[in-house]
């Protein structure tokens, strides 16, 4: 794969493979942070939510446990099949 890069867009960071497209980018709220996966697949298993394969995401609360494991197979998921647009 690619080396991943990253770019702050819309005033999010996103994480990308050049020549590729964008797979991810976080979102910062008051009482969350949203990570989103842009990708043309759905992933297995899907994640909580999200708006489609394109926005799949995750909500993560300071009290929410983090399965480390499923965060990264979301993440290696997403950038095998990137879609944003580079």
């Amino acid at each position: 794969m690619s080396p991943v890069r990253r770019a702050v867009k819309y005033h999010q960071p996103f994480y990308g493979v050049e020549g590729q497209g964008w797979f991810a980018s976080f979102s910062a709220f008051s009482k969350h942070v949203k990570l989103s996966f842009v990708c043309e697949t759905y992933l297995e298993p899907e994640p909580p939510s999200g708006t489609g394969p394109e926005r799949q995401a995750l909500d993560l609360k300071k009290t929410d446990a983090l399965d480390e494991e499923q965060v990264a197979s979301w993440i290696r998921q997403s950038a095998t099949n990137p879609a944003m647009g580079w």
